[in-house]
């Protein structure tokens, strides 16, 4: 494991973790008239959590495997995309107030 994957990884889990989580609290903060907006805001930070942690997990297989530098941003792709679809299947249901 040299710099460059520790480098990729750990600025593609902090900058999407930090987008989300930003964006999260925010909402969170803007939206705190009604719960609905709240539960909404608390699973887009639960979700940016885990986009954080898939970033490492990616770093850890690539390392585990000696699989090229490019296998990062191609796996941890996949996983961004599988859990943003979730985020968002749980923002709807909680703004329609089937969460709260």
């Amino acid at each position: 494991m040299g710099w460059p994957e520790d480098r990729l990884a750990g600025a593609i889990g902090c900058v999407s973790f930090g987008v989300m989580a930003f964006a999260g609290g925010l909402w969170g903060v803007l939206g705190c008239r009604s719960r609905r907006h709240v539960v909404a805001a608390a699973a887009v930070r639960w979700h940016a959590l885990g986009i954080g942690a898939a970033a490492i997990v990616t770093l850890w297989v690539q390392v585990a495997a000696d699989w090229p530098m490019w296998s990062i941003p191609a796996g941890w792709g996949v996983l961004a995309l599988l859990l943003l679809g979730s985020a968002a299947g749980f923002v709807v249901a909680a703004l329609r107030g089937a969460l709260t």
